[in-house]
């Protein structure tokens, strides 16, 4: 019997809830499941030194130019300052990239019984709970915030008050609260809604 892998990991959000901040990662397998598993930052650097330890031919710790393992680089200074959100946010494309080099580096890292089980799915991963004060941030929300603030830069019109830009969000859960009228406002799960602003208590 072969043994499963994963084929291909998508980060599709981060959920921040007061100092947690957990990736959302959705992991097709080769028996073609696929799952969604909640990983930190910390996780997938720890992931990444054990890797790096357990292949240093390919890490290129003995020879660079036979180095087939990506980096592990987190977000600098200036590319947060250009991008004018949060770390944590912009660490979902760098992260995104991470696994997608990971996993095309070789057969035989991809096939790592190391990766495989950081992968699978845990009790938590497939019965998680959503606090009613956390955040989902998408991809496609970032994307549209940093196009608008590099359309704005190459415009010249910083000085200038934009018009607010509504970003996408998938609700994760159904959740109930009270709009900027103080009116009861309900959104249920996988319902898709445009925001305008967040407040993050």
């Amino acid at each position: 019997m072969n043994k499963r892998f994963p084929l291909q990991v998508r980060i599709i959000g981060l959920m921040q809830h007061q100092k947690l901040k957990t990736y959302l990662a959705s992991v097709l397998w080769s028996d073609q499941n696929d799952v969604i598993v909640y990983r930190t930052f910390a996780e997938f650097k720890k992931l990444h030194k054990t890797i790096v330890k357990k292949y240093p031919l390919e890490a290129g710790r003995i020879k660079k130019t036979d180095r087939i393992l990506p980096k592990f680089q987190d977000i600098s200074r200036k590319e947060r300052r250009q991008a004018r959100v949060s770390r944590s946010v912009l660490r979902i494309r760098m992260l995104q990239e991470y696994c997608d080099r990971l996993l095309t580096s070789s057969t035989k890292i991809s096939e790592d019984q190391d990766i495989v089980q950081f992968f699978v799915a845990s009790n938590s991963d497939l019965a998680p709970s959503f606090p009613s004060d956390g955040v989902v941030v998408m991809p496609s929300a970032v994307e549209k915030r940093r196009e608008t603030l590099r359309r704005s830069a190459k415009s010249g019109a910083q000085s200038i008050t934009q018009p607010m830009a509504s970003e996408n969000y998938k609700c994760i859960a159904s959740y109930e609260t009270k709009d900027t009228k103080n009116k009861p406002f309900k959104v249920l799960e996988d319902e898709t809604v445009d925001v305008i602003a967040k407040n993050t208590s």
